[in-house]
């Protein structure tokens, strides 16, 4: 059997968030995803429609403690009422279908109204 020694994934992670910029969205559906999806199987909220965007995620803005990666928080403005079930962080921007690279549940879907924010802190915890 093998093992991904825990300092292994810390550098693993501190490598792969060094070299690359990332991106968090929201969704509004499914409302359960496995971990063969891609980011096509998700419902975006509409980019560039009411104030909607992906927010980067720069590569110099992780902050890793043990084996958790931390960014800022990220502010999205909803400019129409909309329904929040989650969170995903991808490889690119804009309207592109890049990798899904992770997927976040909020424990109940959020219904953001027009003139209302979220902030949300993308986490990444290598287990």
């Amino acid at each position: 059997m093998q093992y991904f020694m825990d300092e292994g994934e810390v550098d693993v992670i501190n490598k792969y968030l060094q070299t690359q910029d990332l991106y968090i969205g929201l969704f509004s559906d499914p409302a359960t995803i496995t971990e063969d999806k891609v980011l096509t199987d998700l419902i975006e909220l509409p980019l560039e429609i009411g104030g909607y965007d992906r927010q980067l995620l720069a590569m110099g803005d992780w902050t890793v403690v043990g084996s958790v990666a931390s960014q800022p928080y990220k502010t999205f403005n909803f400019l129409s009422n909309q329904t929040v079930r989650g969170y995903f962080i991808t490889s690119l921007g804009g309207s592109g279908d890049g990798l899904l690279l992770a997927v976040v549940y909020f424990t109940t879907p959020l219904s953001m109204l027009i003139g209302e924010i979220l902030k949300v802190k993308a986490n990444i915890e290598v287990l």
